[in-house]
């Protein structure tokens, strides 16, 4: 490995810059038990040193299985193995006074990592270096998706010799656990246990590498699967400016619109100049080793046009309307999976508390327990599938979770503290939670909305100067000091302070596509990059504007379309505390009617015909809460998921807070209804 060696022998990295340890340490993180061994591994080359460690090993063995005062004379009754440590405690100190790894360092530099180093020493230079290679071409192709192979050989050796060092520490500690089992005479069953924890890690170590790599490579895929359509877009339209790919990736490289396709432009720069490849070159490479399919078939068919010195542009052209259709496919394919776990979820919610409240007869209020638990174990398992199922735009919906989180914690912990009613200490938690969340992407969410419901108008505008007659940062100019002005009804709030600053920009001799945007919607952070590219092309042509005004108008009208199915669902945060509350009222009173304690059935008859007769039951105050309990938190997790699925954050929780407030006066009404409904129904059923 020609790195491998420029780096052990010359001491220079492949920049040549100087390396060593501290520095990679300090970058990758040092890990305390690989300094350990390699200062140990220093000791080591001490004959004082080497002796002390084998006067602790041998007066240890005699302390575990010769527990006894050996003395030495009739006079002196120090034990055998108390000498021994004793004289291993004063050869260790003067090996210590000697400092072997001083004359070490200064005899020979150790470049590479801790882990580098000890892998080398345990296992010979040119072994280690041979599996590393083997390493490398294992985790090449993750490596590449991936594009953190800037430097992926120094962090796979590192790995690697770290399992390596692994093996006797934890062959010491293997050793120390069984020593402490035998002096303690502890059953072996145990040891043997701890023994496959011990002798895991080195395992993980040497696996961590190639699974780093896959999830970051699997990532990256999945991105590049979401951006897929907006990239050939783009591509489409800087080739009808007359722009080759070759700029696209150099433009994506320079921004941070998109995710996985930065990461790809980043590897199309590495690739152009530090090996040399041309644009064609690098399509071909990455056509034959990329594991997203759709994009590897568009890179074959770019090279084969190319080649055959067909129409680039027209093949591009085709593909945009293609892909376009793959957007209106997304969300009308997410919609309807929306759709069917709103009916689950109805489903799911009604039957798990009479279910419950049955069993509970039978096995106590072990199971009401259980109840509850219910809607986190439902939340994690639909929040997963919603997070996989919509289309990805990457809008700004950051929030900080800590603050809901405390709130929540102070206000439960304070309501058990004053002996308030559980299920009214649970609301005011919940509440606090939802309403700070909200809060922090309330203006977020409508900012997003004011800019998506303007980018159409805009670019429909901005297309109308443009076949008048006028530049790009003319009609931009115009747009932005006219139908963008404080009294206009075109553009909505947000998205006026956008064109505001923009027009400012330009006006100062900004160029279009050194434009600043700022904006957490991620369709108009695209849609302005979008105009500074083909602004810079310099053949702003009507053709041009018009493709990218109808490109922004299906998409917006696609996802407006998937997201009003989607809102007929946010009944189910209503209509969930309404129906849990309804349910849970028919049933209690229901199960009261046969009397009985649940906390423990009182009596039950077992008649000659096989008929369970059930004597003194009563559904106790305690079990109550625990269903009122059941009913706010599933109105919560209810409306947070509901929140994720039409925004795209679990922070916009304002169906939370609606329907915890009516899971509360529906609570408030079972109390004061229950008396009557079941006097109405007990006469009946006696």
């Amino acid at each position: 490995m020609e790195m491998e060696k420029t780096r052990d022998e010359k001491g220079i990295d492949m920049k040549g810059e100087e390396t060593d340890t501290s520095t990679q340490d300090q970058r990758r993180g040092t890990d305390p038990f690989m300094s350990l061994e390699f200062y140990f591994y220093l000791m080591s080359r001490s004959p004082l040193f080497v002796g002390s460690m084998v006067s602790f090993l041998v007066s240890t063995f005699l302390l575990v299985f010769y527990p006894v005062s050996l003395g030495v004379t009739s006079t002196v009754s120090l034990p055998v193995y108390g000498l021994l440590y004793l004289a291993g405690l004063a050869l260790l100190l003067a090996s210590f006074a000697m400092r072997p790894w001083k004359k070490e360092s200064a005899g020979k530099r150790y470049h590479g990592t801790r882990g580098e180093v000890l892998g080398k020493l345990l296992l010979g230079k040119g072994e280690f270096n041979k599996r590393v290679k083997s390493y490398m071409s294992r985790v090449e192709k993750y490596v590449n998706v991936s594009a953190e192979n800037g430097d992926s050989l120094s962090f796979v050796s590192n790995y690697v010799g770290k399992s390596l060092a692994y093996i006797p520490l934890c062959a010491v500690a293997d050793l120390g656990v069984y020593l402490s089992f035998a002096f303690f005479k502890l059953p072996l069953f145990p040891f043997f246990l701890i023994a496959q924890v011990i002798w895991a890690t080195p395992l993980l170590m040497y696996e961590y590498p190639y699974l780093h790599y896959r999830s970051k490579a699997n990532e990256t895929s999945n991105e590049m699967g979401y951006e897929l359509p907006f990239f050939v877009f783009l591509a489409s339209i800087a080739s009808s400016s007359g722009l080759n790919l070759s700029f696209v990736y150099r433009r994506i490289h320079e921004t941070s619109i998109f995710k996985g396709f930065k990461r790809e432009s980043d590897v199309f720069v590495r690739e152009v100049r530090n090996h040399g490849r041309s644009l064609i070159q690098f399509v071909d490479y990455r056509a034959r080793t990329h594991p997203l399919k759709d994009y590897a078939a568009l890179l074959y068919a770019y090279s084969s046009v190319f080649r055959a010195g067909g129409g680039i542009q027209d093949y591009l052209n085709d593909k945009a309307k293609e892909f376009i259709n793959v957007l209106n496919f997304r969300w009308s394919f997410y919609a309807d999976r929306i759709s069917s776990l709103g009916e689950t979820i109805i489903i799911a919610f009604l039957v798990f508390p009479t279910l419950f409240l049955v069993l509970t007869i039978f096995g106590g209020l072990g199971l009401i327990y259980a109840l509850i638990m219910t809607p986190p174990f439902f939340m994690v398992a639909l929040y997963a599938m919603v997070r996989q199922w919509r289309p990805k735009t990457y809008d700004d919906m950051k929030f900080n979770s800590l603050i809901p989180v405390a709130l929540g914690i102070t206000a439960f912990a304070v309501g058990l503290f004053l002996g308030i009613p559980l299920y009214v200490t649970v609301y005011v938690s919940l509440l606090l939670a939802s309403v700070s969340m909200y809060v922090q992407v309330r203006g977020k969410i409508r900012d997003i909305k004011n800019v998506e419901d303007s980018l159409p108008q805009f670019l429909r505008d901005l297309t109308e100067y443009k076949k008048i007659g006028y530049s790009m940062n003319k009609s931009l100019s115009l747009v932005s000091s006219t139908e963008a002005g404080p009294d206009s009804k075109l553009y909505k709030g947000h998205f006026r302070e956008i064109l505001s600053k923009v027009g400012s920009q330009i006006r100062n001799g900004t160029p279009m596509n050194e434009v600043d945007v700022k904006t957490p919607s991620w369709m108009g952070r695209f849609t302005f990059m979008m105009l500074g590219l083909i602004s810079e092309s310099g053949n702003v042509s009507t053709i041009l504007m018009e493709e990218l005004t109808n490109f922004t108008r299906k998409y917006v009208e696609y996802k407006k379309e998937a997201l009003s199915k989607i809102r007929l669902y946010q009944f189910l945060g209503i209509a969930t505390p309404i129906l849990l509350t309804f349910v849970v009222l028919i049933t209690v009173v229901l199960l009261s009617s046969f009397g009985g304690y649940l906390l423990g059935i009182s009596s039950v008859t077992v008649t000659s015909g096989g008929v369970y007769t059930f004597h003194g039951i009563h559904i106790s105050q305690q079990l109550k809460e625990l269903m009122f309990v059941f009913i706010e938190i599933s109105s919560f997790f209810v409306g947070l998921i509901l929140g994720k699925a039409t925004s795209g954050t679990v922070a916009n929780s304002i169906i939370s807070i609606v329907g915890l407030t009516i899971a509360l006066i529906g609570i408030i009404l079972f109390i004061h209804f229950e008396p009557s409904l079941a006097s109405l129904i007990t006469p009946q059923m006696s």
